[in-house]
C-alpha cells in the first residue's frame, strides 16, 4: 500500500466525519440512497446514482466523484455504509471475528465487505471516530491467518503502540514460523512510521526491547531503518549509540541492523563498512555476520572480492557458502563473466547441502542460455561429491536444448569416468529429469577415438545404471552405431571379436 492511497483514505474519512454533521433529515436520505441494493461494485467506483446526487449537493470533493458515469468511490461509499451502521449503536466489537459476523448478518453490508480486507475499513473508522482502536484489536488477536490480512490492511492508518505491535509479530510467529504476512505486516510497519512520529520514536528509545525475543530481534532491522528514515545525522547518531551500547547486546545483529538502516548515501555507507570490517578485524563478528552485512548493502569492492574468493576455498560451514551462494545470485547479472565470480561458483558447487539447492538451481539455470558448457563442467563437480544427492533439476528443463552436442558430449564423457558418484547422478538424472529419451545419445565423434575395451565399459556402466528402458535403448544404440558395418545386411561383422562383439550382438537381440 503506497502513500497515495493512505492520503486518499484519510481524505475520505474526514469526508465521511463531515457528512456525519449534516442535519438529521439530509442524513436520512443519504443512508436510505445507501441501503438501495445494488451489487455493481467495480474496480474503484460503485454505481449508485442517488447517493451520487445527494453527495453533490453536499460539496462532496469531486475527486470522491465521478461526473461523467454518476458514480461514487467504493471507499467512501464503504465507509458511509459502516457509518450508518455503526454510528447508532453502542456495541463495541473488540475481535476481527465479532466484525466479520455482524457483516456476514448485514444484508446492506455483506455484498460490499466479502474480502477480508475489506473489514480494515471498519477497524479505520471505528479509531477514526475514537470508539476503538487497532491496538485493541491486535491485543485481542491471536495471530491466526483469518485476523492478519485485516490488522495488516489497517495497520498504517491507525496508531500503533510498539510493544504490542511486537506481541503480535510473536503471535504470527509462533502460529506462521513462514508466513508471507509476518513479512507484509513489517512493510506496513514502515508505511506507519512514514506517519506516524510516535512509533518511530518508540524504536529509537526502546532498542533494547528487540534484544529480549529472537522474533523481535529478527525485525529489528527493519524497524530501525523505518525509524531512521534515510536521515544522515541521526543514522550517525544511533550508530554510536548502538556500538557503544553499555548493557549486552548482540553486537553482530546489530551491525547488520545498522548496514540495513544506512541511508543511501556514499559516504554514510563507507563509514558504515569501514566500522563493521574493523569489528570483523577484531573478531567481534563471525565469518557469516561478516557475510550477511555484506549482503545488506552489497558491498562488492577489491577487498570483499579477495575475501569472498579466499573463502570459498576454505570453508565448508553450511551457513557461510548459502551466504556465499546469495552474494553470487545478487550480483550475477554484473558479475557472472567475472573470473572472480566464476572461480567462486566452481569452489562452492560441490558443497553437500540440501539448503544450498535452490541457490545452485537458480544459479545454474540463468547460466544455461549464457555458458552451457560452464554448466556441465559445474554439474560434473556437483556430481562427483553429491552423486544423486541434493540433485540440481532444475537446469535440465532447457539445458539439452542449449547445445545437444554439449550434451552428448557429456554423457560420453560422464559413462567413462571412473566416479561411482557421477554413475549415481546419471541414474537419477536418467529415471527423473525432464529429458525426451531420444535425446539421450553419445557423440559419434567422441565414441571415435575410443578402444572396444572403452566402449564396453561404457556399455557396462549404461546397462548398470539406467533403468529407463527407452534411454537405455537410445543410448545403446548411439554406443553400437560407431561401429563399422562390412555386410549391409548384417550388423555384425564376422570377424569382430572380443567385448565389444558381444555388446553388439547383445543389443540387436533386445532390439528384436
Amino acid at each position: 500500500m503506497d502513500t497515495n492511497k493512505i492520503d486518499q483514505l484519510q481524505l475520505v474519512l474526514g469526508e465521511v466525519k463531515r457528512l456525519a454533521t449534516l442535519p438529521s433529515v439530509a442524513l436520512d436520505q443519504l443512508k436510505t440512497a445507501c441501503h438501495l441494493p445494488t451489487n455493481n461494485i467495480v474496480q474503484q467506483f460503485v454505481n449508485a446514482p442517488k447517493v451520487y446526487e445527494l453527495l453533490k449537493g453536499y460539496a462532496t470533493p469531486g475527486n470522491l466523484l465521478n461526473d461523467d458515469d454518476l458514480t461514487v468511490s467504493i471507499q467512501l461509499f464503504r465507509l458511509l455504509l459502516i457509518h450508518f451502521s455503526l454510528a447508532e449503536t453502542e456495541v463495541a466489537y473488540g475481535t476481527v471475528a465479532e466484525l466479520r459476523s455482524y457483516v456476514q448478518q448485514n444484508i446492506f453490508l455483506k455484498p460490499y465487505f466479502n474480502i477480508r480486507e475489506d473489514l480494515a475499513l471498519f477497524i479505520i473508522y471505528l479509531e477514526g471516530v475514537q470508539k476503538s482502536s487497532w491496538e485493541h484489536f491486535a491485543s485481542h488477536s491471536e495471530g491466526l491467518q483469518s485476523e492478519i490480512p485485516v490488522l495488516n490492511a489497517s495497520l498504517p492508518f491507525c496508531k500503533v503502540d510498539l510493544y504490542t505491535l511486537l506481541s503480535l509479530i510473536s503471535k504470527i510467529k509462533e502460529q506462521y514460523p513462514v508466513s508471507a504476512s509476518y513479512r507484509i505486516l513489517i512493510a506496513n510497519s514502515l508505511l506507519n512510521m512514514k506517519g506516524d512520529e510516535s512509533l518511530r520514536k518508540a524504536v529509537l528509545t526502546s532498542i533494547d526491547t528487540f534484544f529480549t525475543k529472537p522474533e523481535w530481534l529478527e525485525v529489528f532491522p527493519y524497524f530501525l531503518r523505518g525509524a531512521i528514515n534515510n536521515e544522515l545525522e541521526l543514522f550517525q547518531e544511533q550508530f554510536q549509540i548502538i556500538v557503544t551500547y553499555e548493557k549486552n547486546h548482540p553486537l553482530a545483529e546489530c551491525l547488520y541492523a545498522l548496514a540495513v538502516a544506512c541511508p543511501e548515501d556514499e559516504a554514510a555507507l563507507d563509514f558504515c563498512y569501514n566500522n563493521i570490517k574493523t569489528k570483523f578485524d577484531e573478531k567481534a563478528m563471525t565469518a557469516a555476520d561478516y557475510l550477511k552485512t555484506i549482503i545488506a548493502r552489497n558491498w562488492i569492492n577489491a577487498e570483499t572480492i579477495a575475501y569472498l574468493s579466499m573463502l570459498s576455498t576454505t570453508s565448508r560451514d553450511k551457513q557461510e557458502l548459502v551466504f556465499l551462494s546469495d552474494i553470487l545470485i545478487n550480483n550475477q547479472e554484473l558479475h557472472y563473466q567475472k573470473e572472480w565470480y566464476r572461480k567462486i561458483i566452481q569452489n562452492i558447487i560441490p558443497a553437500p547441502y540440501p539448503e544450498l539447492v535452490a541457490n545452485f538451481n537458480h544459479l545454474l539455470t540463468t547460466y544455461v542460455d549464457k555458458d552451457p558448457k560452464f554448466v556441465y563442467r559445474l554439474l560434473k563437480l556437483h556430481f562427483i561429491v553429491n552423486g544423486a544427492n541434493n540433485f540440481l533439476g532444475d537446469p535440465w528443463n532447457t539445458l539439452p536444448d542449449a547445445d545437444l552436442t554439449l550434451f552428448e558430449e557429456s554423457l560420453l564423457d560422464w559413462f567413462f569416468t571412473g566416479n561411482q558418484h557421477i554413475h549415481l547422478a546419471l541414474h537419477h538424472l536418467t529415471n527423473n529429469a525432464p529429458i525426451d529419451s531420444n535425446k539421450y545419445k553419445l557423440s559419434q565423434a567422441g565414441l571415435s577415438f575410443l578402444s572396444s575395451t572403452d566402449k564396453y565399459y561404457i556399455a557396462c556402466k549404461i546397462t548398470g545404471y539406467v533403468y529407463d528402458k527407452f534411454v537405455l535403448r537410445e543410448l545403446l544404440f548411439s554406443l553400437t552405431a560407431c561401429v563399422d558395418k562390412t555386410h549391409e545386411n548384417d550388423p555384425i561383422r564376422p570377424d569382430q571379436k572380443g567385448p565389444l562383439r558381444q555388446l553388439k550382438v547383445t543389443t540387436f537381440a533386445k532390439a528384436k
